[in-house]
C-alpha cells in the first residue's frame, strides 16, 4: 500500500510539472517600442523615454521592460498630463486580426497563480486609474481605453534644478499561468496616447502616442 501511495504521489508530481511547463513555454521572439521622441503641444513639451528588453528569448514571468518608460518634462508652462492605454493581441490563426485585450491585464501582480490576468502592468507612482473603460478615436482609429491621470500638477522646466523624469510604466510581465501555447507567435500591442493641458485651461489636447510591441514564440523543447 505504501508503494502504491508513493507511486501515485510521484505520478501526480510529474503531472503537475508537465502542466506547469506547458503553461510557461511561450517566449518572446521579437520586441520593439517607440523610439525616444519629443512630444509638443503649444508650450507643453515632454520627451518619451524607455525601451523594451533586448534579452530575448524571454518566458512569461520575466520582465519585459528593459528601461523604465518615462516622460521628461521640458515645458515652459505648468501642465497636467494623462495617458489613455489600449491593449490588443493578434494570434497567428488564418485570417486573425487584432482584438481588444483591455480586460486581460491587471495592475496587481501579487498573486499570479490565482489571477485571471494575462499581462501585469505596473505604473509609476502618482498615476491614478480613472473610471471604467471608454471609447476614444485617435487618428481615425477607435480604441477602447483605460485612462490614467498623473495626480500632480507638473511645474515648468527649471534648467538650474531639473526634475527627474516622470515614470509611466515600470514593469510589464506576461502571466505564465494564463499565457500558454495557444499564444504561439501571437502579437501584442500596447498603445499609449498622451494628453496634456495647461493648468489654467480645461481642454485636453493630444500630446503624442507611443507603442510597445512584442511577439511570442515557443520554447524549442
Amino acid at each position: 500500500m505504501k508503494n502504491k501511495k508513493t507511486l501515485l504521489l510521484f505520478l501526480l508530481l510529474i503531472g503537475f510539472m508537465v502542466f506547469t511547463t506547458s503553461m510557461i513555454s511561450a517566449w518572446l521572439t521579437d520586441t520593439k517600442s517607440t523610439e525616444p521622441a519629443v512630444m509638443i503641444v503649444g508650450d507643453i513639451e515632454y520627451e518619451w523615454l524607455g525601451e523594451i528588453t533586448e534579452d530575448t528569448p524571454i518566458v512569461p514571468g520575466q520582465e519585459l521592460v528593459g528601461e523604465t518608460f518615462a516622460l521628461e518634462n521640458t515645458s515652459t508652462v505648468t501642465s497636467e498630463i494623462r495617458v489613455l492605454m489600449n491593449i490588443q493581441v493578434k494570434k497567428q490563426d488564418v485570417g486573425a486580426e487584432y482584438i481588444d485585450w483591455l480586460d486581460a491585464y491587471s495592475i496587481d501582480a501579487s498573486n499570479p497563480i490565482e489571477s485571471p490576468a494575462k499581462l501585469f502592468i505596473t505604473f509609476g507612482s502618482k498615476w491614478i486609474k480613472q473610471a471604467n473603460a471608454s471609447t476614444r478615436v485617435v487618428s481615425g482609429t477607435t480604441y477602447n481605453v483605460h485612462e490614467y491621470r498623473y495626480n500632480e500638477v507638473v511645474a515648468p522646466y527649471d534648467s538650474a534644478n531639473p526634475a527627474d523624469p516622470i515614470e509611466v510604466i515600470t514593469s510589464m510581465i506576461l502571466n505564465g499561468w494564463t499565457v500558454g501555447n495557444e499564444y504561439e507567435n501571437a502579437e501584442f500591442k500596447v498603445t499609449l496616447v498622451f494628453e496634456a493641458k495647461q493648468e489654467e485651461y480645461v481642454t485636453w489636447e493630444q500630446l503624442g502616442t507611443a507603442e510597445i510591441d512584442f511577439t511570442t514564440g515557443l520554447a524549442s523543447n
